[in-house]
């Protein structure tokens, strides 16, 4: 197989696309425990963008006491309606988002794969001087009329009913890793989810 290029580490529009699931069904998000047990989502994204368009990376989001409410804003910027995730398994998840990517090396092997979901454009950006809440609270309060003046516009969705792929193939030439509910041959599920620390908890 002959070496493949990963995807490098920044930021990229992507959606979130079905995997297979253990019945043959297919779902975008798909729940799942750690090796330690703790309870995560696990989602592909395509880059839908640029150079790398249609390659494929996978995202586990962690349900602890410091992550969840993360997580879950992760899954409304991928389309997440309501408050009942199990509904997750069966929506779309389909409008565009932004993803950063990044890498791992574990045993001498190099694998890309996504770090944090944010909405489109969404990468982070530290202001030199932010409003107060006060302060936005008066501007909100300011711009009310203009801002009614101005109709809403639905946010873009993405269509994508490819076939499941594997994720990106680590640098060295070797297969893509495999992937199902407990990261079998992920060597950073395990680690990424033991921070000292966090404790499954509802936000």
């Amino acid at each position: 197989m002959s070496e493949q290029i990963l995807v490098p580490e920044g930021y990229y529009a992507a959606v979130a696309v079905p995997t297979t699931t253990e019945d043959g069904t297919t779902a975008v998000a798909r729940f799942a425990l750690s090796k330690n047990e703790t309870r995560k989502v696990l989602v592909a994204f395509e880059v839908i963008e640029g150079e790398f368009a249609g390659r494929r990376l996978f995202w586990d989001g962690y349900f602890t006491k410091d992550t969840a409410k993360r997580t879950v804003q992760s899954l409304r910027y991928m389309g997440f309606k309501g408050d009942d995730l199990g509904a997750a398994e069966s929506q779309p998840l389909n409008q565009r988002v932004s993803i950063k990517v990044g890498w791992n090396t574990w045993e001498g092997k190099t694998y890309a794969r996504v770090e944090f979901v944010n909405s489109p454009g969404g990468a982070v950006i530290k202001l030199a001087n932010p409003m107060s809440a006060d302060d936005r609270r008066k501007f909100a309060a300011m711009m009310r009329t203009s801002v009614a003046g101005v109709p809403e516009v639905a946010g873009e969705t993405v269509d994508r009913v490819n076939a499941p792929a594997v994720p990106d193939a680590p640098s060295n030439g070797s297969p893509g890793l495999g992937w199902d509910a407990d990261h079998p041959q992920d060597p950073f599920a395990a680690a990424s989810s033991a921070t000292p620390g966090m404790d499954d908890a509802p936000f």
